[in-house]
């Protein structure tokens, strides 16, 4: 439960924060006189990113069920939400409870493995799985390939966003000792600094989708079956287009989209994403420290692009509209009052992001 603790910390500090809403129990006014209907949309099918060849055997035959209620169209099965570990704040616990006060949903929190109950596993069930797919884990046990209904879920946002934004939050957290700044930045999830040669939140997507490393570090051959498996989600959410991609809510989960815009106005991460930038025009960061943590996390930039390819993919099989390539520099730009050659230096990384 350190996120929750987390989350309210910063919010002391005058962070601009996600709107924090309690999860409850299911709502009484679910749908009902629900229809079963033969499946015709995209979700599970293969879109121009998804028809690359498929490495892993998991989730073979897989077909998602559709239900037809009143006017709403929605897919079959209780959501397994893939939760991004670490400290970071990737709005887990925002769509949770859009989950329960828009789709009617029953959500289930910190789920472990060991806690993946019969009754978890039922229709309208929000399951925010906690754990990692270790190597000891697949698709499978989550019900995929199986004549079981189940839908397969995750919520990104890109690696150097994440780690700022902590870090940078850290940084004033101990600058006030009384604000259980050992609690929250070095005893539950310890923090790593910028310029260090490795951390253990280094490639945290990665380490979520395909477990911890066999080795010492991951290997490219661990990135492809990363890509192999997301390539079976129904539903990839990006934290920083946020406002497009929760979209696929109203055409997968049948969320009324009225509502969806309505709760959209209550996310602060683009407030988040500003605070970091005017942290990175103080110069609180160095140049070298920049590119170090590009160096570490190199492997999971590159699969926070694949995903949200895959996003952005399933945003056009459903006919809703994709971010313009304006709006995909996703991360802080380097201070603008260094040199040119510091500039170049730092923004070719990024290219394939612009």
């Amino acid at each position: 439960m350190f996120r929750d603790v987390f989350f309210v910390v910063l919010i002391v500090l005058g962070v601009r924060q996600v709107k924090s809403l309690r999860l409850g129990e299911k709502d009484d006014s679910a749908h009902r006189g629900e229809k079963e209907i033969p499946s015709e949309h995209t979700a599970g099918k293969k879109t121009t990113v998804q028809s690359e060849a498929d490495g892993a055997s998991e989730c073979e035959g897989r077909k998602p069920q559709w239900l037809q209620e009143g006017p709403i169209k929605r897919l079959k099965g209780p959501v397994f939400n893939l939760h991004i570990p670490g400290p970071y704040h990737t709005a887990g616990m925002f769509v949770g409870c859009l989950a329960r006060d828009i789709g009617h949903m029953v959500p289930h929190g910190c789920t472990r493995w060991a806690d993946l109950t019969d009754e978890k596993k039922e229709d309208l069930h929000w399951v925010d799985l906690e754990d990692r797919l270790s190597r000891e884990h697949t698709l499978d046990d989550l019900g995929c390939g199986t004549n079981k209904s189940s839908i397969l879920s995750t919520i990104v946002r890109h690696p150097l966003n994440m780690f700022l934004h902590r870090w940078f939050a850290c940084k004033e957290l101990e600058k006030h000792p009384l604000d259980n700044y050992d609690t929250v930045c070095q005893s539950s999830y310890p923090m790593c600094e910028p310029g260090d040669k490795s951390c253990i939140h280094d490639n945290i997507i990665l380490q979520a989708v395909v477990g911890t490393p066999e080795g010492t570090a991951f290997t490219r051959e661990d990135l492809e079956m990363a890509k192999s498996r997301l390539r079976h989600f129904d539903l990839i959410f990006v934290v920083e287009h946020l406002s497009y991609t929760l979209q696929l809510a109203t055409t997968r989960l049948g969320w009324r989209p009225d509502a969806v815009s309505t709760a959209l106005n209550a996310t602060g991460h683009k407030a988040e994403e500003s605070d970091d930038q005017e942290r990175i025009t103080r110069g609180e960061i160095t140049l070298e420290q920049w590119q170090r943590i590009i160096e570490r996390n190199s492997l999971d930039i590159e699969l926070y692009d694949y995903m949200r390819e895959l996003s952005f993919s399933m945003l056009q099989a459903d006919g809703l509209p994709v971010p313009p390539k304006d709006e995909r520099t996703v991360i802080p730009q380097w201070n603008k009052n260094v040199s040119a050659v510091r500039t170049s230096r730092v923004n070719s990384p990024w290219e394939d992001l612009a």
